[in-house]
């Protein structure tokens, strides 16, 4: 049986309870879906490695090259975000 959603994930739906909660017991719960997120995350960015690899097949194809930009895009956004939360 497949089952159609259509759902708008915003940050504050990823992010619910994830906090410094200051009891053990939700701060275990934000470590549960901090790691659920980044299970979801390290396969998203999976999947779009696959699409750009798949781009490459043809390299001057326009759309092909748009996606890939894309791609960059996020993945460049991705690293500049997480440059500032690095311990030194």
């Amino acid at each position: 049986m497949e089952i159609k959603l259509d759902v708008n994930m915003t940050k504050d739906i990823l992010t619910k309870g994830i906090r410094f909660h200051r009891e053990t017991n939700l701060d275990n719960e934000a470590c549960k879906k901090i790691k659920e997120l980044t299970d979801l995350f390290v396969s998203v960015i999976f999947e779009l490695n696959i699409v750009k690899a798949h781009t490459l097949h043809e390299p001057n194809n326009l759309s092909g090259k748009e996606i890939r930009e894309q791609i960059d895009k996020f993945l460049k956004s991705v690293e500049i975000e997480t440059k500032g939360f690095e311990e030194e």
